[in-house]
């Protein structure tokens, strides 16, 4: 009863079955006092397996296990062991060297050093085999009917103790599903609840009408990290950040980019979910926001509550931002036909009368007329030499054109005019140099305004007509007049953007007449130039525009060419030879001058 004790002890310390085993063995040899003894158990159903013992050597274990396994279905190899498990019953050898039925196995006894052995079977409920327990003897023995009792004995309390370990371990495995399925259920239900806060922030900012980035900050605080929503240019329209991170607002952007960057080409199916941006880095989750089955932009998120994102329906998260997308740019549509109608007042001829009027109806969508805007006239490529359609622009190009300008602030005055689109934009110094997601100086604007151009006329180049410091409701008339006139010069070696102010007074003198008579004016002065041979063309056109950039100075302008101030003379005389003009006479230089202008806005003469 003692060794029945010791085993169920043994079981209940939640020992291993190994351990459990290798005790059994000891027990056996303490009882039969042998010097080896094994427990074997019943694997895979046809392999006797040592599961523990004690005084065997490892090298012997490991040939019994896979080695020379010991198989119950294999009759021309019989053991002790197998036999005692296929029988039933204890089986006793005195002598394995001298018995001829163990010849088979008989380098295995050498190996180890022993002689005599004694089987007994392991049953457990119900018969069914568990295995064996055989205890080995060195030398020669006769095992007695007492030997047979206690190892049979044994071999019960063996079996009990086994099948008590295996149920053990079975309730332990259970037990820990069990705990592993209650943390899993109690997970799900913090997230689920997490979802929920979630979708009712969300919600709460559509009602609240807190814009898209209401919406980005609620995503961002939801996953304690970052947020950005960018539009189809990928130019971010919202963000933000608990500010919890080690990164800089500089590399969270350019992260968050790279990520809705590789989303948009990536293909349809496989755009909603967690990528990594780069080899390196932290997960980012990335779903693209369709307005009407169009894709208007990404959103980005990145952050340690990622899991959130990736457990939800990505239309939870999605459609809220596709509704205030959607009701931003009814908003924008809105806007811009109030703004197309109060630039059609201001460029009207009352509209000095009326300025009181328009200065509060301008101040209503964040503009300051008494400020200084500069004005851009975008219009195509003419469809044929010398020819451009009756309207370019249509109403739904100008609606085209605000929704792509809608994260400008304030948004510009866009209109229709005489088939052409308008903008009039409040001019801003450009800020210093940061991480800032989007520069607001006025370069980075007039970019923003010729991309979205472009982008309305995928297939023609547009020509963006720029004029600066436009200031006073008198001056919108006379800007809109001189860039209209500006335009009938464009042909398509126009440069893409010209700036009227570089050209000084001379550019004002373009409304000195129809586009036609200045193209006219222009090409039968400059003629003779520009039908001269190449090379000889080239150095006098660039000594002609130096010269008059340097103000008509010799000097100057040979220092600006590094030439030789009677180079830069010889060739001037040149001019005045196949033009016909003296450069010395103000008149003649004043024509020079225009024509030069017309000639660049056209881009007649540099495409020779």
């Amino acid at each position: 009863m003692s060794i029945s004790a010791d085993l169920l002890r043994a079981v209940n310390r939640d020992a291993t079955v190994p351990d459990v085993l290798a005790l059994a063995a000891r027990h056996a040899c303490r009882l039969l006092g042998t010097e080896f003894a094994a427990v074997f158990q019943v694997a895979d159903g046809d392999r006797l397996v040592v599961g523990g013992s004690h005084g065997l050597s490892a090298q012997y274990v490991d040939l019994v296990n896979n080695a020379e396994p010991l198989t119950l279905s294999v009759r021309s190899f019989r053991t002790p062991s197998t036999s005692a498990v296929l029988g039933g019953h204890a089986i006793a050898l005195s002598d394995a060297l001298a018995d001829p039925d163990s010849a088979q196995w008989a380098d295995m006894a050498k190996m180890q050093g022993y002689r005599a052995l004694l089987a007994a079977p392991m049953h457990g409920l119900g018969g069914v085999a568990l295995g064996s327990i055989t205890a080995y003897s060195r030398t020669v023995r006769d095992f007695t009917p007492e030997d047979v009792r206690l190892i049979e004995l044994l071999a019960e309390h063996t079996a009990g103790a086994l099948e008590a370990a295996r149920r053990r371990d079975d309730q332990n495995v259970e037990a820990d599903q069990l705990r592993l399925r209650s943390a899993q259920a109690a997970a799900d239900g913090e997230r689920r609840a997490r979802l929920l806060r979630l979708h009712v922030e969300l919600c709460d900012a559509v009602l609240a009408s807190r814009g898209v980035a209401g919406i980005v900050e609620a995503v961002a605080e939801a996953v304690d990290g970052s947020a950005a929503m960018w539009d189809t240019g990928l130019r971010v329209s919202a963000w933000s950040s608990t500010g919890r991170g080690t990164d800089d607002r500089e590399e969270l952007l350019s992260r968050l980019r790279a990520a809705a960057e590789a989303a948009q080409t990536s293909p349809p199916t496989s755009t909603v979910g967690v990528l990594r941006a780069g080899s390196v880095g932290p997960p980012t989750w990335v779903a693209p926001i369709a307005v009407h089955d169009h894709v208007r932009g990404w959103l980005t998120v990145t952050g340690p509550g990622l899991d959130l994102l990736s457990s939800a329906d990505p239309a939870d998260i999605t459609l809220p931002v596709a509704l205030e997308l959607q009701a931003t740019q009814h908003q924008v549509e809105i806007e811009a036909r109030i703004a197309s109608d109060l630039l059609t007042e201001l460029l009207a001829d009352t509209a000095e009368i009326r300025a009181p009027m328009l200065h509060s109806r301008a101040e209503a969508l964040g503009h300051d007329l008494r400020a200084p805007h500069f004005a851009a006239l975008l219009t195509p490529t003419p469809t044929a030499a010398g020819r451009r359609p009756e309207r370019i622009a249509q109403a739904r190009d100008l609606s085209r054109l605000t929704t792509r300008l809608v994260h400008m602030s304030p948004r510009p005055l866009i209109g229709i005019m005489d088939g052409k689109l308008l903008a009039l934009v409040p001019q801003r110094a450009a800020e210093p140099s940061g991480p800032t997601p989007v520069d607001t100086g006025d370069g980075a604007m007039l970019t923003l305004l010729t991309d979205a151009a472009a982008a309305l006329y995928p297939d023609r180049r547009v020509h963006v007509l720029v004029r600066r410091d436009v200031l006073g409701v008198a001056a919108y008339r006379s800007t809109y007049l001189l860039l209209a006139r500006a335009a009938e010069l464009l042909t398509e070696h126009s440069p893409d953007l010209l700036d009227i102010g570089q050209f000084g007074l001379y550019g004002v003198m373009l409304d000195s007449g129809p586009g036609e008579a200045l193209t006219d004016f222009a090409r039968t002065l400059l003629e003779p130039l520009a039908t001269s041979n190449a090379s000889s063309r080239s150095a006098l056109l660039a000594t002609l525009e130096n010269w008059l950039a340097s103000g008509t100075s010799v000097h100057e302008c040979s220092r600006r060419m590094y030439l030789h101030r009677n180079t830069v003379a010889y060739r001037l005389r040149k001019i005045e030879e196949m033009l016909s003009v003296d450069l010395s006479k103000p008149d003649d230089v004043l024509r020079i001058q225009l024509a030069m202008v017309v000639a660049t806005v056209s881009g007649w003469l540099t495409a020779r």
